[in-house]
């Protein structure tokens, strides 16, 4: 059993992300959806766009768990996350900074290759 688990923000790139997983995905395999909102007043955004993902996981019955409600910098939480529920691989994507914001915001993408102490794959 492989335990993999996709960051999620609503974004093109985390829809991509997601198309990844589907792909790498097996019957008897583990998906955790996850979306990290800032604070807890955006908690209820996370889980509304985690919905076409679960019901989507639920047509395929693909076994998911769905986390919102840790919050923060993304970054770091989806590197706790993977690293406290023993996550095999993490899934991102991207979201198409230029170099000169991706050096002024960070990137999550970025960050979590060189941090997770899990397998990262990148969707483009």
């Amino acid at each position: 059993m492989v335990k993999y688990m996709i960051a999620l923000d609503g974004s093109e790139g985390a829809q991509k992300a997601f198309e990844v997983a589907l792909r790498l995905v097996k019957e008897g395999d583990s998906l955790t959806l996850v979306s990290v909102p800032k604070n807890a007043s955006q908690s209820q955004a996370a889980e509304t766009s985690l919905q076409k993902f679960r019901d989507i996981c639920n047509e395929k019955s693909i076994q998911f768990e769905a986390v919102t409600d840790q919050f923060g910098d993304p970054r770091t939480v989806l590197c706790s996350l993977a690293e406290s529920r023993q996550i095999d691989t993490l899934i991102v994507g991207t979201r198409g900074l230029s170099a000169l914001k991706r050096l002024i915001l960070g990137s999550v993408s970025s960050y979590v290759v060189e941090h997770a102490t899990c397998d990262v794959v990148v969707a483009k």
